[in-house]
C-alpha cells in the first residue's frame, strides 16, 4: 500500500505505547546494527493532537504568523514535541504545525481526559493567525471520538451537520474585541492630551460610546463601549435588529491575559490585536474577529496572489470570488463581503502579501440597509443575563455617580436616568431604614476634591501668598506639560490637591505611569463639563434637606 523509509507524525503514539525510542532505534540502524530481541509490548492507550496555525473557520486554511505567546502543558502522562517557541514563526511555505501534544493513560479513557486537560492547558497567541485549538477540545467531546467509531470521513460529515463550529460564548468574545478597540482609540486621545498641553492649549476628542462594526464569522455586529470606571465598562451589542447592553469589569493580568465579569458571570479570555484583526478565545474557544472596514478585503495571512478574477470597475455579488491566493501550498478563495463595485485593486497574480495587506475595496451598490454579509449565519451570542449578584442598586447607582465625576463616560442618551434610578433606589432603601448618608459624604468629598483642582478662581489660601496670581486650574494645565510636579514648578498646595484627586482613581504615587496619564486624562474630562456635577450634588442636598 505504502512504504515510507522515514518516521510518521504518529511515531509518538508507538513510543509511548511500547517505550521504544523510535528514533534512537532508526540511527542505529542507519549505522549497521540490527533490531534483536522480543517484539516491545503495548502497554495502556494514548491519544495525538497537532496543534496547527490553522483557521477551522475557513476550512482550515493556514494561518501562519510570528508566535507571541506559547505555554505547552505538562503532567502525567502527557508528552509535547514542539520544533518552535516564543518569537519564532510559523512561516508560510510548508507545514503549520505548532507541536504535537500526546497523552498517554491505562485506558482510553484515562487518556482522553488527559489530552483535554493538556489541550485545555495549552497558550498560543499567532500575530494575526489562528490555531486549531478549540476545534480539537470540541473534537474530544464527540461520542464517535470517545468510543472510536469515527472514520476518515467523518469530520466532513460531522461539520456538514452543523457539529465541530463552536460559537460558545461569541458574544463575550465581541465584548472583549470592542474594549479592545475602544482602549487604542483612548490611547490616541491621552498622547493627543499630552501633545496639545506641550502647546499650551490641551484639548481632546474625545467620543462617547462611539459605535465600530466588528465582523464575526462572515456576520456585521455593531458594538458601542462607555468606560464607566477605571475597570468598568458599558457595552452595548447590537446584532440581528436586537440590542443587548451589559455592565462589564476587567481584570488585566497580563499583556495577553484578562478576566471579564459579564453581568456577573466570569471568563477568562486570551486576546491579541494584530492591526484590524482581534484573536478572541473565551474559555477555550477561539473567536477570530476583524473590524469591518466597509467593503476592503485583507489578506488573512502571509500569501501569494495567484489569480485576480474582478478588475477595477467591475460588478461584484456577495459571495463571489474576488482574489485567489496560495498558502502552505493550499489555495484560498476569497469571496466578496457585499454587491458592489470594485473601486480598488492592491495587488494583482504573482505578488506576496502579508497578514492584514488591504487586497480589494468594494464600494456598496445601494447605500440604503445594511445588506446581509456573505455567509454569515445567525448564532447565539450567549450573553448572560443581567445578575442581581452584581450588588444592590444603592451600590451600583452611586458607583454610576462617581464615575461621571471622575469624569468617566456619560452614556449620550442617559439624560439624568442615571441619577433618577439611584435617587428611586436611595428612597426605597431609606424607606426600609438603610443608613445612606456616609457613603454620599463621600460621594459630595469626591466632588469637591475635584472641585477644588479644577477652580479656575483663586482660593482663600492663594490669596495669601506671593503666588496669588495662578489658579488651580491654570497650575493642572502647566502640570499637564510634563506630568512632573517638580519640573512644571507648581506649588506644594497643588501637589496636595493633585495628590488627593489622583487617589480616588487608585494612584498613590506621581511617578509617571500609564495608571497616572489615565487619571489625569479623566480629570481634563470632568474639567470639561460642570451641569452633570452641579445636577447630582443638587439632588443629593435636597434629599438630605427633606429627610428627617
Amino acid at each position: 500500500l505504502e512504504v515510507n523509509t522515514r518516521l510518521q507524525v504518529e511515531h509518538p503514539i508507538t513510543e509511548v505505547t511500547t517505550d521504544v525510542d523510535l528514533v534512537r532505534a532508526q540511527l542505529h540502524v542507519a549505522a549497521g546494527g540490527r533490531l534483536e530481541g522480543e517484539r516491545p509490548v503495548e502497554r495502556g492507550h494514548a491519544v495525538e493532537a497537532r496543534l496547527n496555525a490553522e483557521d477551522p473557520d475557513r476550512d482550515f486554511a493556514p494561518s501562519p504568523g510570528r508566535i507571541a505567546l506559547l505555554e505547552l502543558p505538562t503532567g502525567p502522562g502527557v508528552r509535547v514535541d514542539t520544533g518552535v517557541g516564543e518569537g519564532d514563526t510559523i512561516p508560510a511555505d510548508f507545514d503549520s504545525m505548532i507541536a504535537k501534544i500526546i497523552a498517554h493513560g491505562r485506558t482510553r479513557e484515562e487518556a482522553l481526559a488527559r489530552l483535554r486537560r493538556a489541550v485545555a492547558e495549552t497558550t498560543v497567541v499567532i500575530e494575526g493567525g489562528a490555531t486549531n485549538k478549540s476545534f480539537i477540545l470540541d473534537l474530544l467531546d464527540q461520542p464517535e471520538v470517545i468510543d472510536g467509531s469515527a472514520a476518515t470521513g467523518w469530520i466532513d460529515q460531522a461539520r456538514s451537520q452543523g457539529r465541530l463550529v463552536s460559537a460558545k460564548n461569541s458574544g463575550v468574545a465581541l465584548i472583549a474585541a470592542g474594549i479592545e478597540a475602544y482602549e487604542e482609540d483612548e490611547a490616541v486621545e491621552v498622547r493627543r492630551l499630552r501633545q496639545t498641553a506641550r502647546g499650551g492649549r490641551p484639548q481632546v476628542q474625545h467620543r462617547v460610546a462611539r459605535p465600530i462594526d466588528l465582523k464575526l464569522r462572515a456576520r456585521v455586529y455593531r458594538v458601542a463601549v462607555s468606560r464607566i470606571g477605571a475597570q468598568r465598562f458599558r457595552v452595548t451589542l447590537s446584532a440581528d435588529a436586537q440590542r443587548h447592553v451589559v455592565d462589564v469589569n476587567v481584570e488585566p493580568m497580563n499583556r495577553h491575559r484578562m478576566r471579564l465579569t459579564v453581568s456577573g458571570q466570569g471568563f477568562r479570555v486570551l486576546s491579541a490585536a494584530h492591526g484590524p484583526m482581534h484573536f478572541i478565545e473565551v474559555d477555550g474557544v477561539a473567536h477570530r474577529i476583524s473590524r469591518d472596514e466597509g467593503g476592503v478585503l485583507r489578506s488573512p495571512a502571509p500569501a501569494l496572489v495567484v489569480a485576480t478574477p474582478v478588475a477595477i470597475g467591475d460588478e461584484v455579488t456577495a459571495g463571489s470570488p474576488v482574489v485567489v491566493l496560495e498558502s502552505m501550498k493550499m489555495e484560498t478563495r476569497l469571496l466578496a463581503p457585499l454587491s458592489g463595485i470594485v473601486r480598488e485593486l492592491h495587488v494583482s497574480a504573482g505578488s506576496q502579501v502579508e497578514t492584514g495587506s488591504p487586497l480589494v475595496r468594494i464600494e456598496p451598490i445601494s447605500h440604503g440597509a445594511q445588506q446581509e454579509p456573505a455567509g454569515g449565519e445567525r448564532v447565539d451570542l450567549g450573553l448572560p443575563t443581567s445578575s442581581a449578584a452584581q450588588g444592590d442598586s444603592v451600590t451600583r447607582g452611586l458607583a454610576d455617580l462617581s464615575a461621571v465625576l471622575l469624569g468617566y463616560d456619560i452614556d449620550p442618551g442617559d439624560n439624568g436616568h442615571s441619577l433618577q434610578r439611584y435617587l428611586t433606589a436611595r428612597d426605597e432603601a431609606v424607606a426600609r431604614g438603610a443608613v445612606v448618608i456616609p457613603a454620599e459624604i463621600e460621594l459630595l468629598s469626591l466632588y469637591t476634591d475635584i472641585s477644588e483642582l479644577s477652580r479656575n478662581r483663586l482660593g482663600a489660601e492663594e490669596m495669601h501668598t506671593e503666588l496669588r496670581v495662578h489658579s488651580p486650574r491654570e497650575y493642572f494645565h502647566s502640570y499637564l506639560r510634563t506630568l512632573d510636579t517638580e519640573r512644571s514648578g507648581v506649588p506644594e498646595s497643588f501637589v496636595r490637591k493633585l495628590a488627593t484627586v489622583l487617589a480616588h482613581y487608585g494612584v498613590t504615587g506621581l511617578d509617571r505611569t500609564p495608571q497616572l496619564e489615565e487619571a489625569v486624562f479623566r480629570v481634563f474630562l470632568a474639567q470639561q463639563r460642570s451641569a452633570p456635577d452641579l445636577g447630582i450634588v443638587a439632588a443629593v442636598l435636597q434629599r438630605w434637606h427633606a429627610d428627617p
